[in-house]
This record gives structure tokens, C-alpha cells and sequence, in this order.
């Protein structure tokens, strides 16, 4: 299976500052959650190309957006043409809490009839923390040919298996995307250090 982290984001609530490069306990995001990805047969991040400094630095391969400016659908369609594997983990940069274990409990709840499998949290849908397969290609590409660039209208054109996350996994699902939330997180943290 191919793992993708999501780090192409602008990250305009967080001032623009790219939020792969926030930092957690001594670890930027990037290298929290690439920590947490090393069982994958493949694994790549999923940049624009102006977040790319220190691309030289990266332990895996950088696969830009084919077509810019298309955000989270544009990286998506972007990175199910190039894996390597039909099944594919996406993991957005502002997770730092993702575990290997609930990813492997995620990803066990995929049935072959599904597209993808969706965790929800609270009532609330993760779709940029999902596994989806290649064969959605077709549909993305309808999608953004048609200028439809919200992921949750193309989650009403597939087999969507919906997953209530346990409890044990909520945190998980902590996403940062304003200051306010990335201090709370890491007042959290020290709190439980």
C-alpha cells in the first residue's frame, strides 16, 4: 500500500506558515507523522512546488500537484495516478497525533467493494486522513475537469464506507489549522509530558 502525507496546503489560518514545518515535542509535523508511516510499501509527500525548500532534505519522494491551485483534490488525483499501489493512505500535514495504530485500524475496515474508507470523529468526517484506491481516478478527473473541487462531493460519487473511529483514536484526529489550535496542542502535550 502507498502512504501520501497531504503538505501542499497554503496554510492561510496559520499565517501561511507552512504547518508540516510546525513543531511538536522536538518534531516538526512532517517528521511526527512520517514516523508513524515506515510499515508502507511506498511512501511519498504530496507538495506544491514553493514548499519545497530543503527538498533535498526529504527521506522520500516530493510529487507536485499536476495541475496547481487545485488543493486537497488536485494533490489527491495527483498522487492515486503516481502510486505504486492500488490502495492508498492519505495523511494531511496538520495531524501530528496520527498513530500507526489507528491507521492500521482504519485501513482494516476497507472491504473490496469500497472506493474508500472515511474515519469519522464526533460526527464529523476526516476525508484528507482516508484510504482511497486508484480506480476513483475516472470520477477526480470528472470532477476537476467540471471545476468541482470539493472533496466532499466527490465522496457522494463513490462507495463510501463511513468509519466511527473508537474512542481510543479520537486523538488522532486532532487537526491543527489556526494558532489558537496549534498552542492549545501544545499546552495539551506539556500537560501530558
Amino acid at each position: 500500500m502507498t502512504a501520501v502525507l497531504l503538505a501542499g496546503g497554503k496554510s492561510s489560518r496559520m499565517g501561511y506558515h507552512p504547518k508540516q514545518q510546525l513543531m511538536l515535542d522536538g518534531e516538526s509535523f512532517q517528521t511526527r507523522i512520517l514516523k508513524q508511516l515506515q510499515g508502507f510499501g511506498e511512501i511519498a509527500i504530496s507538495r506544491r512546488k514553493e514548499n519545497e525548500e530543503n527538498a533535498e532534505d526529504m527521506p522520500y519522494p516530493l510529487w507536485q500537484d499536476q495541475i496547481p491551485g487545485l488543493g486537497p483534490l488536485g494533490g489527491m488525483f495527483s498522487c492515486l495516478q503516481r502510486a505504486a499501489y492500488e490502495t492508498v493512505f492519505f495523511v494531511a500535514c496538520d495531524y501530528p497525533m496520527m498513530t500507526t495504530e489507528c491507521m492500521d485500524f482504519l485501513i482494516g475496515q476497507m472491504e473490496e467493494e469500497d472506493d474508500c474508507v472515511i474515519p469519522v470523529v464526533n460526527g464529523r468526517i476526516h476525508p484528507v486522513c482516508a484510504v482511497y484506491r486508484k480506480r476513483i481516478c475516472p470520477v477526480l478527473e470528472e470532477q476537476i475537469n467540471n471545476g468541482e473541487l470539493a472533496v466532499k462531493k466527490l465522496l457522494k460519487r463513490l462507495q463510501v464506507h463511513d468509519v466511527e473511529m473508537p474512542e481510543a483514536y479520537e486523538r488522532c484526529f486532532r487537526n491543527v489549522n489556526t494558532p489558537e489550535e496549534y498552542e492549545k496542542i501544545k499546552s495539551e502535550e506539556s500537560k501530558i509530558i
